[in-house]
């Protein structure tokens, strides 16, 4: 079925070699004021997170999940950001 609202792309589209443009995008559509924000304490993040806004994290961030921000992320502790693709099916990009 074609989809004419679709450009064709030519090649495999690697959604990996989008994710950079996501902040900037994001930015664009909700505005380039975001909120300031901070979590205290050890966090796990087991889920997807979004924030519009700059990050602070008073404590040991555990990120298991996509995680994107659209401004600027301080960490007061250790970051531990796991590959949360090793789980699943999917290849990681030095697999491909």
């Amino acid at each position: 079925m074609r989809r004419p609202h679709v450009a064709p792309l030519g090649g495999r589209l690697d959604l990996a070699d989008l994710l950079p443009l996501l902040p900037k995008l994001c930015t664009k559509v909700l505005g380039p004021t975001g909120t300031t924000c901070t979590l205290v304490g050890d966090r796990r993040v087991d889920k997807p997170f979004f924030h519009h806004g700059d990050l602070t994290v008073t404590g040991n961030p555990d990120i298991e999940a996509p995680f994107v921000l659209t401004g600027s992320l301080s960490v007061e502790g250790a970051l531990n950001d796991t590959d949360h693709r090793k789980n699943s099916s999917d290849p990681s990009p030095g697999d491909q």
